[in-house]
């Protein structure tokens, strides 16, 4: 009976030394998926770090708060421009047309004289 709960408990030994060695593997696996982790993490920070400086470069040379007021400046000088030409174009027209009128009066006038 001694014998029988001698080699029980060997087996069961033998079973935990077997279960810490694969429990041993699996944290290594995880440690080392951290890690991994841990780098790209780090990496990824490094380079939206790069980026960001950048971007804080291009804001201050541009200066976004002048350029908005250009931009708007330009709008509406467009607009302006656009109305000044439609202006323009109809008073012409106007003008065409009564040029074109009267011409065609001094020719029905010189018709009746010669």
């Amino acid at each position: 009976m001694a014998k029988d709960s001698l080699l029980t408990f060997d087996k069961m030994q033998r079973t935990d030394h077997d279960t810490l060695i694969r429990v041993e593997a699996k944290v290594d696996a995880l440690i080392a998926d951290v890690k991994e982790m841990k780098d790209g993490t780090n990496l990824k920070l490094i380079d939206h770090e790069g980026r960001l400086k950048s971007l804080e470069k291009i804001v201050d040379e541009t200066n976004p708060e002048v350029r908005v007021k250009q931009v708007d400046e330009l709008v509406q000088w467009k607009h302006d421009f656009s109305l000044t030409y439609k202006v323009i174009i109809t008073i012409a027209s106007v003008i065409g047309a009564m040029v074109g009128f009267v011409a065609s009066l001094l020719l029905d006038i010189f018709k009746i004289f010669t």
